[in-house]
């Protein structure tokens, strides 16, 4: 990781789908306690290696593999988060949407940079185990290349350019280098900053995809929010039920 001044606080939004007789409680009870680990349907894990005094080591080193990035003591609960409105919209009223929570909450929090993990799950670490899988072109490599940078930022080059020296067999270096750019905090802040949209695996659609350790208290909620999905659906053209001019695909890319 590059050493530079970088914001230490950022503004992020969770997306929730909550049942019509449950929104007044929910929303009182994020006003009363704030956002934690445990209040969605499962804990989501990530590895914080961001102490680790070999990092920038690690980048380098051929041997590298997930028995280095995914020891057991390195792994930390968290809960999903991203950096825009729109995409929070998404997750509220398209994606955690069931049958009876038909209702979207959205909270606006502000959190520590070193509380933040890029969310790798849909689309990074499926890019870099499988940027070659079909087309090896050196014009392929350089277009998914480019395309990384616009979502993600310069820093993002150092791993990808590691993976692409990688053979396809040894694709645990290639998780574990995704491993390290997902705890990169300038990765993190320039991500924050993506307006385009991604098509993901699953069906997801995201600007900014995030994991949030620890708690988010009531000082820290700037507001929770009871949204009308269906106005929100129409106003903003949030995907899949409106297709924007322009996006990144996944698939396009392996």
């Amino acid at each position: 990781m590059t050493s530079m001044k970088l914001k230490k606080v950022l503004e992020l939004y969770r997306g929730i789908a909550v049942s019509e007789r449950e929104i007044g409680k929910v929303i009182q009870n994020i006003h009363n306690v704030g956002l934690d680990v445990g209040q969605g349907h499962w804990v989501l894990m990530v590895n914080d290696l961001r102490n680790e005094v070999d990092f920038s080591k690690w980048v380098r080193d051929p041997e590298l593999t997930t028995e280095v990035t995914r020891k057991k003591d390195f792994e930390i609960e968290t809960f999903a988060a991203t950096g825009d409105l729109e995409t929070s919209l998404f997750y509220a009223c398209k994606h955690n949407r069931m049958t009876e929570k038909t209702e979207g909450v959205i909270v606006k929090f502000t959190t520590s940079l070193e509380n933040i993990f890029v969310d790798g799950r849909d689309f990074l670490y499926t890019v870099f185990s499988m940027f070659d899988a079909k087309d090896r072109s050196e014009e392929h490599r350089k277009r998914v290349r480019e395309t990384l940078g616009h979502l993600y930022g310069p820093e993002i080059f150092q791993y990808f350019d590691e993976a692409t020296k990688t053979p396809q067999h040894k694709y645990r270096r290639r998780i574990a280098l995704v491993d390290l750019a997902v705890n990169d905090p300038q990765v993190v802040i320039f991500h924050a900053s993506n307006r385009i949209w991604i098509s993901g695996r699953y069906g997801t659609w995201f600007r900014s995809s995030f994991l949030v350790k620890g708690k988010a208290p009531p000082s820290k909620i700037v507001s929770v929010n009871h949204v009308d999905c269906v106005a929100a659906v129409i106003e903003k053209g949030i995907p899949p039920f409106e297709t924007p001019e322009s996006y990144i695909n996944l698939y396009d890319l392996i």
